[in-house]
């Protein structure tokens, strides 16, 4: 993806070895400012890890990339991450892929895909379901297991092979696993 087009509705970019912010109209002394900073370094974390940009899941990128940013607010004593959890509960009860009970979460895991459905269904929502979807795999599996997959792309490229070696399933048997429970979360 091209700058210009990041430009166009991203404040921040995490790529190799480089954290982008765009500073201009942004309140750099708040809380979301913060949250965007851990939120774009956990990004380049994951791409060193990687040994490459976009070869993880993007909504597993995106989502842990919450779940690091709410983690550090929490340890800043300025958020919870049970308080987003609740904030991401509410905010994708109406989500349309949810309503379908459909995530596509192929279409989720590549980096064009992931773009193209925050911008159709919003950028709030969008994320806020790839938080819970991650949020739910952390809890399950522990943050380490996570670590471990992105550290699996630096050598092996197969996105559904790595996720089913990280996580003893498939990638449609956790899309399943996870529309189940968020139907038992959100309101």
């Amino acid at each position: 993806m091209r700058a210009a087009e990041l430009g166009e509705f991203a404040i921040g970019v995490g790529k190799r070895r480089q954290l982008l912010l765009n500073s201009e109209g942004a309140d750099r002394r708040g809380r979301e400012w913060l949250r965007l900073i851990a939120h774009e370094l956990t990004h380049v974390s994951q791409i060193e890890l990687a040994q490459g940009e976009g070869r993880a899941e993007q909504w597993l990128a995106e989502g842990m990339a919450e779940w690091v940013a709410f983690s550090v607010l929490e340890r800043l004593r300025l958020d919870t991450v049970a308080h987003r959890r609740v904030v991401s509960r509410s905010g994708i009860r109406n989500y349309a892929a949810l309503v379908a009970a459909r995530l596509d979460i192929e279409t989720l895991g590549s980096p064009r895909g992931f773009t193209v459905r925050h911008r159709r269904d919003g950028s709030l929502p969008t994320y806020q379901l790839a938080f819970l979807m991650a949020d739910y795999l952390i809890e399950r599996e522990g943050f380490t297991k996570v670590i471990e997959y992105f550290r699996s792309f630096s050598t092996s490229l197969d996105r559904h092979e790595n996720f089913e070696r990280a996580f003893g399933q498939t990638l449609a048997g956790f899309e399943s696993e996870i529309l189940t429970h968020l139907k038992t979360v959100v309101p």
